[in-house]
């Protein structure tokens, strides 16, 4: 910066030629703005930063949640186009015989079993 080689060159100056005049003071005043300017633009990086990791993560928790509802949906539509006809349904039922029948009763029926 051109700003703090012209300070050092006037703070290296010795007896006479070191000088406090209007120049001076406004090179000051230009470093202290130049500072300031710094400071302001690193907390705003920091700022950037984060917000760019909270970005990050609402982007990985939508992918996962997008991933969860296409699974859903995949099942929903292979649930919709199944129906009792189709081969891919098989039911898992018996015919009833005479000895499923012969129980009438809830109590006919612990009595024996027991």
């Amino acid at each position: 910066m051109n700003i703090l080689k012209h300070n050092e060159h006037r703070e290296c100056r010795l007896g006479i030629d070191l000088v406090h005049d209007e120049s001076h003071k406004q090179l000051l005043h230009e470093m202290k703005i130049v500072e300031g300017i710094q400071a302001v633009m690193k907390r705003t990086m920091e700022h950037c930063t984060e917000q760019l990791r909270l970005l990050r993560k609402c982007n990985h928790l939508l992918g996962n949640q997008l991933k969860d509802k296409d699974a859903a949906l995949a099942i929903d539509r292979k649930a919709y186009n199944l129906d009792e006809h189709r081969s891919e349904v098989q039911r898992q039922c018996r015919p009833c015989g005479s000895e499923d029948l012969r129980y009438n009763r809830k109590e006919d029926f612990f009595n024996t079993a027991s």
